[in-house]
């Protein structure tokens, strides 16, 4: 797989992300995509109904959530694989406390950095890396 139909899939997943559209994450992820995030921890989520789910949670708590490449892609070349390092920003307008989510009109400024493996033209495998201290500190119980 080429870098530019990569760069493509990425393009598709972040505008997805960014329009908070729950119908069109069908089109960006695999049907058996596999998703690790930090900001969920000690949780994989399996499948894209399970993924769609997380971010039909997140858009739900950060109505204005919004996901900004800094820098990347990192390609290894050869593969379907790239890296990203970037930023999440958003208000926590509801509570979703058995995420630790609780600090409504706090407001979340994050960097992260995600490993990405494609298949296709969708997302296959994403692992997502940020701090969830720094998390905690801005949304979480005060």
């Amino acid at each position: 797989m080429d870098r530019q139909a990569i760069q493509q899939v990425l393009d598709r997943y972040y505008a997805v992300l960014n329009s908070h559209d729950r119908n069109g994450i069908a089109g960006v992820v695999a049907a058996d995509v596999v998703f690790d995030d930090d900001m969920v921890p000690d949780t994989v989520f399996h499948g894209a109904d399970e993924f769609r789910g997380v971010f039909d949670g997140m858009w739900y708590a950060f109505p204005d959530l919004r996901f900004e490449v800094l820098r990347g892609p990192f390609f290894d070349d050869g593969t379907p694989q790239c890296a990203v390092y970037g930023r999440l920003t958003g208000t926590l307008a509801n509570a979703v406390p058995d995420w630790g989510f609780t600090r409504v009109g706090a407001s979340v400024d994050q960097e992260f950095m995600a490993v990405y493996e494609v298949a296709g033209d969708r997302m296959l495998y994403i692992r997502a890396c940020l701090n969830p201290a720094i998390l905690a500190r801005q949304v979480g119980p005060a």
